[in-house]
């Protein structure tokens, strides 16, 4: 591109975009690479995790914004739990921007009597109609299987219209 411009050849404009591109899909590629395999949770521990997820849902899903609200800090969870968890909002979150075309999406981790709750929160348009809320999809099925294998329920309901809510709930 600069050898281009100097020479002020007509492609000059292209190739700054073609570069402009390439950037672009490096940053989306590390953002994937993180979320295959989640350095943040490893080292910083899940609500940073999930801000992240946050955050890079946002730049990432043109006309969604995802936020994450926690309630203080959480006890120490296990590593295979944190992961789960990460994992059923992860999917919780595509699935809301994907075929909820939801706008907003709300991640919230908290701790209450003894147990955690994981709640994913959309504005969308919900599950198509007679479609079964949470026993749909493969997505819907990992979820709940996540859920199980550490010990936990998987609770989703709809707002038809309005909005999916995924609640995971598991006993500390």
């Amino acid at each position: 591109q600069q050898k281009l411009a100097s020479r002020q050849a007509p492609e000059a404009d292209e190739m700054e975009e073609i570069t402009r591109l390439i950037r672009e899909s490096i940053g989306h590629t590390r953002d994937l690479a993180r979320g295959l395999s989640p350095v943040l949770l490893q080292s910083k521990g899940l609500i940073v995790a999930l801000q992240d997820l946050a955050a890079s849902s946002t730049r990432h899903m043109r006309g969604v914004h995802c936020s994450c609200q926690t309630a203080g800090s959480l006890p120490f969870i296990a590593n295979e739990t944190a992961i789960h968890l990460y994992r059923i909002a992860q999917e919780a979150v595509a699935n809301a921007a994907k075929h909820g075309r939801a706008s907003e999406i709300l991640i919230s981790v908290r701790e209450m009597e003894n147990h955690l709750e994981l709640t994913i929160e959309d504005n969308g348009k919900g599950f198509p109609e007679g479609a079964p809320g949470g026993t749909g999809g493969m997505g819907l099925r990992v979820m709940h299987y996540r859920a199980g294998i550490i010990g936990g329920t998987m609770n989703i309901t709809q707002r038809p219209g309005e909005g999916v809510t995924v609640a995971c709930s598991l006993d500390l």
